[in-house]
């Protein structure tokens, strides 16, 4: 108590120091960037895990998503890793400035469907902002560099999976430039019925725009059967959120229905 007591008097003392507030805020920067540093193994996804979530969960697939498919570098991987096993996969992107590479990667392949619209929690319309400088940053969020605004349309994935008569989705993977959680509200009704089966979304710092959590959605995840993990290239690994909190830095998560727990077991970090 006498230690609380005098650390709140140290603290109160500080906060009127404008040179102690200045070295505060760097420490907490870069406690912040070795926080984030942490949770991940880099964005190259031969070596931060990705590809061995892929490798091992895909054989186990038919049918899948990508959302957010950009140049489809996502729905190349996992194509290869079917093998020709009947794998369909649909491919969302609504980003003018990559559709026509993503269109032209997989034409004639039958095995895929481009779908160039956005996927949120509802269906209707949205501001998306071109990222000239990174096409692939082009996001509903903007950014400095983002400088042509249009309209596009946006379905859910309880809609697309109604439409295409499909009751059970086994690999959703997101990738929405900080709308993560905004998809996976819109496929609640899947979710509520643990018709997918496995889901991978990234987390970055543009969740904190967009008004959303890390928490809530893993909370929202586990509330409706399944198990969350962050991907890293040691293997799957627990959350621990209560221990880090928002860290606003990248890195990407798997949510596993119960039913499938054994398919990750061999994934998972020692």
């Amino acid at each position: 108590m006498k230690l609380n007591k005098w650390l709140d008097k140290a603290q109160a003392r500080l906060a009127n120091s404008p040179c102690s507030v200045r070295c505060a805020v760097k420490i907490r920067n870069q406690a912040q960037k070795i926080i984030s540093g942490s949770m991940t193994d880099g964005g190259d996804a031969s070596r931060n895990g990705e590809y061995r979530v892929i490798q091992s969960l895909i054989p186990h697939c038919r049918r899948a998503m990508d959302i957010g498919a950009h140049r489809g570098d996502w729905t190349a991987a996992v194509l290869e890793c079917a093998a020709g096993e009947g794998l369909n996969v649909i491919a969302y992107e609504p980003g003018a400035l990559v559709l026509e590479t993503l269109k032209a990667r997989f034409a004639g392949n039958s095995c895929v469907e481009i779908r160039p619209v956005a996927v949120g929690a509802q269906s209707g319309t949205i501001s998306f902002f071109e990222d000239d400088s990174d096409p692939t940053q082009s996001s509903a969020i903007p950014s400095r560099d983002a400088l042509k605004q249009r309209e596009v349309s946006v379905v859910t994935v309880d809609d697309e999976c109604r439409r295409l008569e499909w009751t059970e989705l086994d690999f959703l993977k997101i990738d929405a430039e900080g709308l993560d959680a905004y998809v996976l509200r819109g496929a609640s009704g899947m979710t509520r019925n643990q018709a997918v089966r496995f889901i991978q979304f990234e987390y970055n710092g543009r969740w904190r725009d967009a008004g959303a959590t890390l928490k809530q959605c893993v909370r929202q995840l586990e509330s409706q059967g399944y198990h969350v993990w962050r991907i890293m290239m040691r293997g799957l690994c627990e959350t621990k959120l209560d221990f880090c909190s928002e860290y606003w830095g990248y890195s990407n998560y798997l949510a596993v229905r119960h039913a499938d727990l054994a398919h990750v077991d061999a994934l998972k970090a020692e």
